[in-house]
């Protein structure tokens, strides 16, 4: 995906206008493989581009991928084994 992608992702800002009492559940193992795997990809594009600006956005996506994973890693439901097994698939699947 873009780099584009990845800053519009993790820097816009997620105003919701109607709030649900029922929120979906997402499995917080699940979460953290995905905001894992894109600071895997947001590292590597970091270290591939020279423009300063979009440098500074990366980081600051980087920031928020990383304190989302943070926050679902904390949970009590959180599965680490499986998270591993899962991130090594992703990594092997390069």
């Amino acid at each position: 995906m873009s780099v584009k992608f990845y800053i519009q992702k993790y820097t816009e800002s997620k105003k919701k206008s109607f709030r649900s009492s029922t929120k979906p559940k997402f499995d917080p193992t699940i979460k953290f493989v995905e905001y894992s795997c894109d600071i895997i990809l947001l590292n590597q594009h970091l270290n591939s581009t020279n423009d300063t600006l979009l440098k500074y956005d990366l980081v600051k996506a980087l920031e928020v991928a990383e304190r989302k994973k943070r926050w679902h890693q904390n949970k009590d439901d959180f599965d680490v084994r499986r998270a591993g097994i899962l991130i090594n698939a992703f990594k092997n699947a390069k």
